[in-house]
């Protein structure tokens, strides 16, 4: 018995090993969707915005998945103005691919309801 979010995972597993990306863990995946929905909303977020999200992990885990995601090319760093030491968050064009890719396995699993 398939239904249309088992088939969703299942192509959105697919359509992301196309891509040649790294499997992200859960916690890498609840950050990095963190910060693509505060982004959809036009909502600056910064780097101790992202490291009090308790529900998703301790300071520390959330620190050493958030560096990874900069690692893996997901998201970047940028200031504003002369402040030199808030850093806001932004997702890069390789995240907007993952996110992109994600929707066209989402539209497909649900044309095939």
């Amino acid at each position: 018995m398939t239904n249309s979010y088992v088939n969703f995972i299942i192509r959105a597993k697919h359509a992301l090993q196309a891509l040649d990306y790294p499997e992200l863990d859960q916690t890498s995946k609840q950050l990095l969707d963190e910060i693509a929905i505060r982004s959809s909303q036009n909502l600056a977020i910064t780097v101790g915005d992202l490291l009090v999200l308790e529900s998703i992990g301790s300071h520390v885990t959330l620190h050493k998945k958030f560096l990874n995601l900069i690692k893996l090319g997901f998201v970047e760093t940028t200031h504003h103005g002369d402040n030199r030491r808030t850093k806001y968050v932004n997702l890069t064009p390789k995240a907007d691919k993952y996110y992109n890719q994600l929707e066209k396995a989402l539209k497909k699993a649900a044309g095939n309801a």
